[in-house]
């Protein structure tokens, strides 16, 4: 049992360092994704910065949407592609937004939802294929909007003419991507000739604007002509908003509220159910043991086997047959000697096998004499007592060459 015990015990902690290791070794570069927590050129952190800087409620949003019921403002979604945002999210966004806030997204492409799982040309030959790009755009579709990739090359100044928006003459954009035509309550804010780049509608009390390239808003290009200062015309289109939060739980950025959420969210998770999946397997092996011996509920038929026993002596005992009880144990034992040792029981009751010499062993050399005894004292008809001791003997060989053997 202990042997057992030390062997679970043993695997659950090979696997659980095993799982450790294999959890922690693989390299996420997080760099390239569209972050306030990333420096790199793909990252957002350098606006996240600049409205700290300007004073505003900025922070950073890590849980999923069905908690934004909390908060008031502006949410910034950037590419919320790293995790899959689920109907109920949205259903809980949308929601939300008819409330009275406001939410920015910007729509990302497929190099930029999975970069640990493509090298640089695995992601060009993905943003050639602009129809494989709109299917990924789940977000995006839920609000009523498609995609374009025109697969073009570089970056180009355009013009921004916006009612309401004072100081901002141009904006600096990819050429490679904008939205397909939308259809109302959408109004295209900015556009190319290839069609719009920013686009807003109502949606209840709120708004929604949606940019088409997420790289406005990175630290390598947020700088360039009005950017910055056309995404603050954005946040300051309905007045000064009570808080500006950055959606990072769809980044991989999860801020856990228990226990059990920080588990569900790690790799503990794994040990936690190989060890369940192992003190399963162990208590199932061990369902035997541990219940005991098999027992009929239903009621036994007749007499019970010590019924019958007691019966026996109460029987041997007034005829003073101790003799034919003697014999009775003698028969039980040779038959029980025989089917062990493979001995006839004809030879076993005559005496014949302890004469063959040294085929026969020191063991039934011995019941071969006890035999005799008793054969003897059945003849002479000896006193209870004899009778007595040699049942006992017999009991004896009984146990050591039958019961113990096996």
């Amino acid at each position: 049992m202990k042997r057992q015990i030390l062997i679970v015990v043993g695997a659950l902690v090979v696997v659980t360092v095993l799982s450790l290791w294999l959890g922690g070794s693989g390299k996420v570069d997080r760099s390239r994704l569209p972050s306030t927590f990333s420096t790199g050129p793909e990252g957002c952190k350098a606006v996240y910065l600049a409205l700290q800087e300007l004073g505003l409620e900025v922070s950073r949003f890590r849980r999923a949407y069905q908690w934004l019921g909390k908060h008031r403002g502006t949410l910034i979604a950037v590419d919320p592609g790293k995790m899959v945002v689920r109907a109920r999210e949205l259903s809980k966004l949308k929601e939300w937004i008819r409330k009275g806030n406001h939410l920015i997204f910007f729509e990302g492409t497929a190099p930029l939802r999975m970069p640990w799982e493509r090298d640089d040309k695995e992601a060009t030959e993905e943003r050639s294929k602009g129809d494989r790009v709109r299917k990924r755009s789940n977000f995006a579709r839920e609000f009523g909007l498609t995609r374009m990739n025109s697969s073009v090359p570089g970056r180009r100044t355009v013009p921004v003419v916006v009612d309401g928006v004072e100081g901002v003459g141009e904006i600096s954009a990819s050429k490679d991507v904008h939205w397909k035509e939308p259809k109302p309550p959408w109004k295209t804010l900015v556009a190319d000739e290839s069609g719009p780049l920013v686009v807003a509608r109502k949606l209840g009390a709120g708004k929604v604007i949606a940019f088409a390239d997420l790289t406005m808003i990175t630290n390598k290009y947020v700088k360039e002509d009005h950017n910055l200062r056309f995404l603050l015309a954005m946040l300051y289109a309905e007045g000064r908003p009570k808080e500006i939060l950055f959606d990072e739980y769809h980044h991989g950025h999860v801020m856990a509220g228990s226990l059990w959420q920080y588990i569900g969210a790690s790799v503990f998770l794994w040990v936690l159910l190989q060890c369940g999946v192992g003190c399963v397997l162990f208590l199932y092996s061990r369902r035997a043991g541990l219940a005991g011996r098999f027992r009929s509920l239903s009621p036994a038929t007749g007499r019970s086997s010590l019924e019958q026993v007691a019966s026996m002596a109460h029987i041997f005992e007034s005829c003073r047959a101790g003799s034919e009880a003697l014999n009775a144990i003698l028969r039980r034992t040779l038959a029980g000697i025989s089917r062990r040792r493979g001995v006839p029981l004809k030879s076993l009751e005559d005496g014949t096998f302890a004469k063959k010499g040294p085929r026969a062993s020191g063991e039934l050399q011995e019941v071969s004499r006890l035999v005799a005894e008793c054969r003897k004292s059945i003849r002479a008809g000896d006193t209870p007592e004899k009778y007595l001791a040699l049942a006992r003997e017999l009991m004896e060989a009984h146990d050591r060459i039958v019961t113990r053997r096996r």
